[in-house]
């Protein structure tokens, strides 16, 4: 799992670059106007086919790859219509939901993964013939067949039905008349549930797509004025709690909780940069150094980490999204190293009130998912 979420997270950094550079050297004519807004909304329909393969990121994922992978799915965007600044800072892009279908090319192993994601989708280049595309989504999945200790015991990748799934892409579409586009892309699709059930080595799938997409627009019914960015506070506080479990498998769920402090900068319309101090309280680090020690004491304190983290980040009207990188000030278990990393997502509420989902991890080995609710103030 490694080596996936390591490229995951270069993965998110280079789309997030792209996104930043195009909109500020490319702008839609359209958005050229002080007070920018599309005159129509623009839905899309698209239904979209994947050939791929499981990726063997470990040896002991190899045994896993027996034929390539297969994906169908189905997806309903709209159009942002300028009503907030943050629709022209990146050139108007599509949100929606989206159902994937996915065979990784093992029935009797792992089974078919099922999961409805929220996309985005963000216009690099866009023109009347041809357009080229961003595309990110997360969202929940389904894996048929996880980890058993009794019936199962050869799938690593996945210990449990419920997973989290995030993926990468990017295409590029001939446009057939004012209503059809033709894409093709190329994707990447990754299935963790962060350690809450081990084993968790993950399942990542690289896929090249082909799909149709047909547009719908209506004209807006009233005149939509243009939002200024919302404002929000430089100081933040969080509260989170999780679970996780650590080798062997099928054993003990051991609880966390974190409590965090950190102050944000905006920078421009989209980027988000800042530093933070974190404590940590994770049950199961006393038994991990017991066995790094090769001892029987259980020292409560050995449980705490304390962490100071720079990050950086993007914006999206109530919505945010940073990558985390710090370094344990305090920190009892040497086995994960004193560097960890933590992927957040975000949502502002106009009373200050946020709520956050993270992964945290080890030079991309997942550790935890934290689920927390915070203040700006």
């Amino acid at each position: 799992m490694a080596n996936s979420l390591a490229f995951l997270k270069l993965t998110s950094c280079l789309v997030i670059a792209c996104v930043c550079l195009t909109a500020q050297a490319q702008e839609n004519p359209e958005a050229n106007q002080p007070d920018a807004r599309l005159s129509q909304r623009i839905n899309e329909l698209s239904f979209r086919c994947y050939g791929g393969f499981l990726m063997a990121h470990r040896p002991s994922m190899v045994y896993l790859q027996n034929a390539h992978s297969a994906s169908i799915e189905i997806d309903y965007l709209w159009r942002c219509s300028g009503s907030a600044s943050w629709h022209k800072a990146y050139r108007f892009p599509s949100v929606g939901v989206s159902y994937r279908l996915t065979s990784f090319g093992n029935p009797d192993l792992v089974g078919d993964g099922h999961s409805i994601s929220v996309a985005t989708e963000f216009p690099l280049s866009s023109g009347t013939k041809f357009s080229i595309r961003t595309r990110g989504s997360f969202g929940i999945g389904w894996i048929e067949r996880p980890f058993d200790v009794r019936d199962n015991y050869k799938n690593l990748a996945a210990g449990s039905h419920l997973n989290g799934v995030v993926g990468f892409g990017i295409s590029g579409g001939i446009h057939i008349g004012k209503s059809s586009t033709l894409n093709t892309g190329i994707h990447f699709l990754h299935f963790s549930n962060g350690s809450a059930r081990t084993p968790n080595l993950g399942l990542n799938v690289p896929s090249l797509s082909i799909s149709y997409t047909r547009i719908f627009s209506r004209t807006l019914s009233s005149p939509r004025t243009l939002q200024g960015p919302a404002d929000f506070s430089h100081n933040n506080l969080y509260l989170a709690t999780g679970i996780k479990e650590i080798y062997p498998p099928s054993g003990k769920s051991y609880p966390i909780a974190v409590i965090d402090y950190s102050r944000t900068y905006l920078r421009g319309k989209k980027g988000v940069l800042g530093c933070g101090l974190s404590f940590m309280y994770d049950s199961s680090l006393p038994t991990k150094v017991q066995r790094e020690n090769n001892s029987e004491s259980n020292d409560q304190s050995d449980a705490i980490r304390i962490g100071t983290y720079g990050s950086a980040g993007l914006r999206m009207g109530p919505w945010s999204a940073n990558l985390q990188v710090g370094l344990y000030l305090y920190n009892r278990v040497k086995s994960d190293g004193d560097v960890f990393n933590r992927l957040s997502l975000r949502h502002h509420r106009p009373n200050g009130l946020f709520y956050c989902i993270n992964l945290k991890s080890h030079f991309g080995k997942a550790d935890y998912i934290e689920w927390g609710i915070g203040k700006s103030f």
